[in-house]
Parts: C-alpha cells; sequence; structure tokens
C-alpha cells in the first residue's frame, strides 16, 4: 500500500449545528462579511529563550476580548468527469465575545460572554443579549467547578421554544467546548522548560474520526488519543510583554478493515500565556488526518485558532 504525505499540515474543529444557525439567523440579526483574524505572526515571530529558572503561574483578575476561529477543510484526489480537479468541502466559523474574571472567595468567578457568531461569513449576533453565556469559579491555579451555561438571546428573547431540549443542551456544551479551548488551563507548576504545563482536551476528535468512517480504532493503539500535553518551551516576547510558549504534537499511524485503510494522524498545539498575569495571549490546535485506500486518499484538516486582547 502506498503512503501519500499530507500537504497540509495544520488543521482542527466542530461545526455550529446548521439546523441552529438558520433559524439563529432568521429570528436575530444577520448576514456580513468579515476578513478572518490570524494569529500567525505571534507565533512565529522572535526568539523563545529557556527557562533559567523555575516559574510558578498563578491567575490573576482581568478582561480580555476574544476571537476563536474554527476551520475545517475535507478534500480527495477522486476526480468526475465533469471535474478536472477535486473541490475540497469546508467552512470557517468565527467566534468573538468577552472573558473576564474577577475576584472571589476562593479564587476568580469568570464569566464567558459569545456575543458574535459567523459562519462561512454570514453574521450572527443579538443587540441585546449574548448568544451563550458560560460562568464557573476556579482557584488560582485554574481548577474549574460550578458550572453554569445559559443562551440569553434564546432564552430572553423566547427563541428556545424553535429549539429541542436535545438542541439546546448540545449548544451549551458547545460554550463549554469553547471555554476549555480559551481559558483557563490549570497549572500545577512551578515549571522548568521541558516540564508539562498543561493538558488540554481535543474535543474535535471523536467527530473527525467518526466523519472518516474510523470507529473506536484509535483508542485501542493509544488511551488518552483525545488530549494532548503542552510542555514549556521559554520565554518570547511579545508587544513589551513577556509571554511564555507551550507546545505539544502527537501523530500516529494505523489500519483499519473492511475496506483496508491505512490512516495518519496529526495534532499539533501551542499556547502562549502572559507572564504578568497567566491570563492567554493567543493559541492554536491542529488536527490532520489522512486516509489512504489503494490509489485513493482522503484529507481532512480540523483547525483551531484563537486570540485575545485586554478590553478597555
Amino acid at each position: 500500500m502506498a503512503k501519500h504525505r499530507s500537504q497540509t499540515r495544520y488543521p482542527a474543529g466542530k461545526p455550529w449545528r446548521p439546523a441552529a444557525l438558520l433559524l439563529l439567523i432568521i429570528l436575530l440579526t444577520g448576514c456580513a462579511r468579515s476578513t478572518l483574524p490570524k494569529t500567525d505572526h505571534i507565533l512565529a515571530s522572535g526568539e523563545i529563550t529557556t527557562l533559567s529558572e523555575p516559574v510558578d503561574l498563578a491567575y490573576q483578575p482581568c478582561r480580555l476580548d476574544f476571537f476563536h476561529i474554527t476551520r475545517f477543510e475535507e478534500t480527495d484526489n477522486a476526480v468526475s468527469a465533469e471535474v478536472e480537479t477535486a473541490r475540497p468541502k469546508g467552512y470557517n466559523r468565527v467566534a468573538r465575545g468577552t472573558i473576564e474574571a474577577t475576584p472571589s472567595n476562593a479564587g476568580l468567578n469568570w464569566r464567558l460572554d459569545v456575543t458574535r457568531m459567523e459562519v462561512n461569513g454570514n453574521q450572527t449576533s443579538h443587540r441585546q443579549a449574548s448568544l451563550t453565556t458560560g460562568r464557573f469559579l476556579t482557584d488560582y491555579r485554574g481548577q474549574k467547578s460550578q458550572w453554569q451555561i445559559s443562551l440569553p438571546a434564546y432564552e430572553d428573547t423566547g427563541a428556545s421554544r424553535f429549539f429541542s431540549p436535545t438542541r439546546l443542551a448540545g449548544l451549551k456544551e458547545d460554550t463549554r467546548a469553547l471555554a476549555d479551548d480559551l481559558v483557563p488551563y490549570r497549572f500545577e507548576g512551578p515549571f522548568r522548560t521541558g516540564d508539562r504545563l498543561l493538558r488540554i482536551k481535543v474535543h474535535a476528535l471523536p467527530q473527525l474520526l467518526q466523519r472518516m468512517g474510523i470507529h473506536g480504532r484509535p483508542r485501542d493503539l493509544m488511551p488518552g488519543l483525545d488530549e494532548l500535553v503542552l510542555a514549556v518551551e521559554g520565554w518570547r516576547s511579545y508587544q513589551g510583554r513577556r509571554i511564555l510558549v507551550a507546545s505539544g504534537q502527537r501523530q500516529i499511524e494505523f489500519d483499519t478493515d473492511r475496506p483496508p485503510q491505512h490512516h495518519r494522524l496529526e495534532i499539533v498545539a501551542v499556547n502562549t500565556i502572559d507572564a504578568a498575569t497567566s491570563c492567554p495571549v493567543t493559541g492554536f490546535l491542529h488536527l490532520d488526518l489522512q486516509t489512504t485506500y489503494l490509489s485513493y486518499t482522503r484529507q481532512a484538516n480540523l483547525k483551531k485558532e484563537w486570540g485575545y486582547h485586554i478590553a478597555k
């Protein structure tokens, strides 16, 4: 069986469910085009300096504006009689909003508000209410507890009556997954270069495997495949601030039967953290899955990227 190398290296994500999106666009406000922000310039510039001494991270109160990008692209080398080149399938989704951490008796009260959503350039928002809101508590190391998730734009406007309980539960699940990507991570420091800084959940992986017709096999090969450990690389300067860089990657190859197929999965992630507040600066999680069957190759790329700036 011939092996094919991936042409696109870094992917990840999960679509905003189409039925809910269509209804929400009708009920709320919508329809605008925008340019997706990028984080590559942060991650690709500047040298990294290894830690000369251990660093201990603890969260401080903050208020951040965020964007969270999900991109999916699927391609194959099958060519129909009418089409000379393979056509990619995919979507782009951008969530925007705010994250705020305020002091509490045990640590910090966190609030995550998604105020705007764009899917393939179509914008969804509400003038008076957040689309989704997540609240939770943490200690200063980032251990989460007391989750509460609400859907103000659905519940406060009465739009929730158009949705089934299962659908509304799915929207809340999306919000929790978004919060897991964004903030906070649980720190177990102090850390040195090479130490594990944090462990992230790869929420999109089960859906990606299912979409490609793969059921259960990767877990047999490697338990905990849907988690990725990020290790400390060192310090980098960004916009006058000192930020800590952590990264991780995993790559496996495996076969499945009926029909016999070969699969190659690569997961790569990077996160940067502000030294002064331990709050995030930017990050990405990319997945690349390639399936080969005889001369047929199918590629699925899932990519999530996120970034922040201090809210005024």
